[in-house]
């Protein structure tokens, strides 16, 4: 008895460290996979719309996009599904490098990706947890700590942010876009009424999850700070319009690939 409560005990333990490492931070919070949730939902054929409703009971994307979050602790072999990080100097994806097997087949999120997608392909009982994956990851490659090695996705990057101490992963997470003062429904509603119209959506159609990352990654340094920097106005300015990209990027390539998948 003595023994099975020490290995339960270490479990327990176990499972409480892991839930802090900083390398499975969290990519975009609840507001984020919202947002890219619903901007792909609004641009789904009637086709895929109908399947999609059906394979998830009713429920909507927004609604299982941060599922594949809620589920990490009890899966841990999903855990590093959500991010790459890519060899600072290196060139090009070399899988054996970026993309390590270390459980299951790929251990990034690129090849996380390309596995729910085709598993969605199948639309067979792998088809329900490959859909909710998909959504959450197409929404995670693009944010952009999510692609970066540099101090574990910037988790470790000390900042304050409108004077309120965090890290600059976390302020990418949430804090940018909760400085709007938008919720979820709201933020849609800009992005397709005020943000949309200018940009050249069909630029933003195409290209492969490695692409995506590779945006990220410039996208990620760009946003690199110093060391306990105070964030304020000036960052907010500058990198609010990339949050809004990214977000819309990432809502109108789900779109994309439900349509393709659900024809």
């Amino acid at each position: 008895m003595r023994a099975l409560f020490s290995v339960r005990a270490l479990f327990i333990v176990f499972s409480f460290i892991a839930s802090f490492d900083p390398s499975s931070a969290r990519a975009w919070g609840l507001e984020g996979h919202q947002i890219i949730a619903q901007v792909a939902e609004n641009r789904l054929t009637p086709e895929a719309r109908r399947i999609v409703s059906q394979m998830l009971s009713g429920e909507t994307l927004a609604s299982v996009s941060n599922w594949a979050d809620q589920i990490r602790l009890n899966r841990p072999e999903t855990r590093r599904w959500h991010f790459i990080n890519f060899t600072e100097g290196g060139s090009g994806y070399v899988p054996e490098r970026d993309c390590a097997t270390v459980l299951g087949e790929g251990d990034c999120i690129v090849a996380a990706i390309e596995r729910a997608m085709r598993d969605m392909k199948r639309l067979d009982s792998s088809s329900i947890d490959a859909l909710k994956f998909l959504v959450h990851f197409v929404g995670d490659i693009h944010q952009p700590l999510h692609a970066i090695g540099t101090l574990r996705g910037a988790t470790q990057l000390r900042v304050t942010f409108f004077g309120k101490r965090t890290n600059l992963h976390s302020v990418w997470d949430s804090d940018l876009i909760q400085r709007t003062g938008r919720m979820p429904a709201q933020y849609v509603a800009y992005l397709e009424k005020d943000w949309m119209p200018a940009k050249d959506l069909a630029g933003i159609l195409g290209g492969t999850p490695v692409d995506w990352a590779f945006e990220s990654v410039a996208l990620g340094h760009d946003a690199l700070v110093s060391q306990e920097a105070a964030l304020t106005d000036k960052y907010f300015e500058t990198f609010s319009p990339i949050v809004d990209k990214q977000l819309t990027a990432a809502g109108v390539r789900l779109a994309a690939i439900l349509n393709e998948i659900l024809r």
